[in-house]
């Protein structure tokens, strides 16, 4: 999934910041707590959620485990 949207930065304490609307929140899966490393190329600023070690890894387990589950359905499905 792609999402595009424009935002100013806004002031806050002699600085700025960039305001993201609780929909990208939610597809990110980030809140207030969410640590995030920056990064650039000198031209465009990447913004990256830094996720708990092994995330990934219990999120592909957790795919098998229900593919595994429910594999003689979604077959069936395919037909």
């Amino acid at each position: 999934m792609v999402t595009v949207t424009t935002r100013k930065l806004v002031s806050v304490n002699g600085g700025l910041a960039l305001m993201l609307d609780s929909g990208v929140l939610q597809i990110l899966d980030i809140d207030e707590q969410t640590v995030m490393r920056l990064s650039t190329d000198g031209d465009c600023l990447v913004i990256t959620p830094i996720r708990a070690k092994g995330r990934r890894q219990r999120y592909e387990r957790s795919v098998e485990a229900v593919v595994q589950e429910y594999d003689s359905i979604l077959r069936g499905m395919q037909e």
